[in-house]
């Protein structure tokens, strides 16, 4: 127990030391570790992000999309978007707003999916059972996903290619033409703010600073997307 704590001091020290030789690094060149979910690179960021990087060719990202929350601490990443309440009070949190969610069927497939409130129609789910709960046992604490896979985007895909129905961000899934609602109003929940997150060690890098500022711009000038308000 004593060489494990040791171990974990000295490991503490080595990563403290990073942080703060990243924190006075005043050049736009150099690597950037940049993580989210892959729905939101893929369904949302990325498009932005690439323009970015044609724009900053200095930096080199390093993009990680996982639904794991990769440790800020331990230089696994240098910034990252979460979806939570609150973030840890060791991290500079900003928070952006919420994500609004609702239940989203194939537009070939609205009249067999129509009354899914009664329990007709087949879910799509996530294999992480914890994210259903979270998910599901957030807004429809009932359903039971028949298909189940571990990435948000497969969701989105399998909903499209119309074998079921499914709980999607109302960011990813509003402006895909080939979904359509099934409810009006969106779910909403704090448990799903966006929160822009980085070390205190890290907030003087000019290059984080940069890509934080074209986040944070990005997603306030898209806020109805994400918070539900773009479907008509």
């Amino acid at each position: 127990a004593e060489l494990f704590e040791a171990v974990s001091c000295v490991e503490e020290q080595l990563n403290e030391a990073d942080r703060n030789i990243l924190g006075r690094d005043s050049e736009i060149t150099g690597v950037l570790r940049f993580t989210s979910t892959e729905i939101f690179i893929n369904g949302y960021l990325g498009e932005h992000i690439w323009a970015f990087l044609r724009e900053h060719k200095e930096i080199e990202l390093r993009l990680v999309c996982t639904q794991s929350t990769l440790s800020i601490s331990r230089r696994e990443a240098d910034i990252a978007v979460r979806f939570t309440e609150r973030p840890p009070d060791t991290l500079i949190g900003r928070r952006l707003g919420t994500v609004a969610y609702s239940v989203y069927a194939a537009v070939d497939q609205v009249e067999a999916f129509a009354d899914f409130e009664n329990g007709k129609g087949e879910w799509i789910g996530m294999h992480d059972e914890t994210f259903n709960r979270m998910l599901y046992g957030t807004f429809l604490p009932s359903t039971r996903p028949k298909h189940r896979t571990d990435s948000m985007a497969a969701m989105q895909a399998m909903v499209r290619a119309g074998l079921g129905v499914s709980i999607l961000p109302c960011y990813a899934a509003d402006p895909d033409p080939a979904l359509v609602r099934l409810i009006d109003r969106p779910f909403t929940d704090p448990k799903f703010d966006i929160w822009l997150v980085y070390h205190p060690d890290t907030r003087r890098t000019r290059r984080l600073r940069l890509f934080a500022d074209f986040v944070i711009n990005r997603i306030r000038a898209d806020i109805d997307l994400f918070e539900g308000r773009y479907f008509t």
